[in-house]
């Protein structure tokens, strides 16, 4: 059975559940999440993910990417895309922003960015991710500013939106 996932309006107020191909199909609003994962140096650590994925095979994403579930918080998201991605366990993470974008044409999501610092050793979902890359700050700006490096669209926005760029993120208060 498909994941389900709440259905919100574009203010977040929850109006209903539908399936991920239910709302990519109509372009209804959900929610999703995202952590900006960070080494003790501070450089950010971008996944790689993988060639099996659906949306940006191969592509450069933000540390963790994932959908809501149904029912589920967007910090309980964060601690199971942590978990189902990287393979960590609770970090301490620090809410940043809450924001609505269309990640691409009819895929419309209210998102949260969280941020964390981890020092360990990863145990990645190679179904998920292939590996994960530190860049620091003059390396995320190339990477953005290169229209021909691959960046999944979304990730892209958000990193210009980190950089201070021009960027499709639009903060919901």
């Amino acid at each position: 059975m498909e994941e389900k996932v709440d259905v919100v309006d574009r203010n977040d107020k929850k109006v209903g559940t539908a399936t991920r191909w239910e709302v990519h199909r109509s372009g209804a609003w959900h929610r999703g999440i995202h952590i900006l994962v960070f080494d003790p140096g501070g450089q950010m650590l971008l996944q790689r993910r993988s060639a099996k994925k659906a949306t940006s095979p191969g592509a450069l994403d933000l540390s963790v990417s994932e959908h809501a579930k149904a029912g589920e918080s967007f910090e309980e998201a964060a601690f199971r895309g942590l978990r189902e991605e990287l393979g960590i366990g609770r970090i301490p993470l620090t809410w940043v922003l809450k924001f609505r974008m269309a990640y691409a044409p009819e895929d419309n999501m209210i998102s949260t960015i969280y941020r964390a610092t981890f020092d360990g050793k990863f145990k990645l979902d190679p179904a998920e991710v292939e590996e994960v890359v530190p860049f620091d700050r003059p390396m995320l700006r190339e990477l953005v500013d290169d229209q021909d490096s691959e960046v999944a669209p979304w990730a892209r926005q958000i990193l210009r939106w980190y950089l201070k760029l021009p960027t499709a993120v639009e903060e919901v208060k």
